[in-house]
């Protein structure tokens, strides 16, 4: 349980300008997907005892999710994302990304099977 708390109290002003788009790729009729992008500019400044700081960083965050129809009834999705280093407030976080990926089997009825992974690689860190 790591648990990050970040409070504003230093934060003198914050501006952020964002350009979102979204594509939703169909590669074949057994292959489906959705691509997702946000380009980020941010400026904050902090009052600090030592004087003002201003922090300027241009963030751009992917995320993807893909869906296969494989035979007899099975279906495999993975989704993921990759994000430069951002800001928030005046705390800058490294780059960051992460890959799960499932599949599911249709069974009688409604019901279904469905074994996951999330975050396979074990790169979902918060790191400041």
């Amino acid at each position: 349980n790591h648990k990050l708390l970040i409070m504003p109290d230093n934060l003198k002003d914050q501006q952020t300008l964002s350009l979102s788009f979204g594509i939703p790729p169909r590669f074949a009729d057994w292959w489906t997907g959705q691509v997702f992008a946000t380009l980020t500019n941010q400026r904050s400044s902090t009052i600090e005892p030592l004087g003002t700081y201003s922090f300027r960083q241009n963030n751009l965050r992917v995320n993807a999710s893909q869906v296969l129809k494989l035979p007899k009834d099975f279906r495999m999705e993975w989704t993921g994302f990759y994000e430069t280093a951002s800001l928030v407030g005046n705390v800058r976080f490294d780059p960051r990304a992460t890959l799960n990926i499932a599949i599911q089997k249709k069974l009688k009825g409604n019901a279904a099977f469905t074994f996951g992974v999330v975050d396979i690689f074990n790169s979902l860190e918060n790191r400041v």
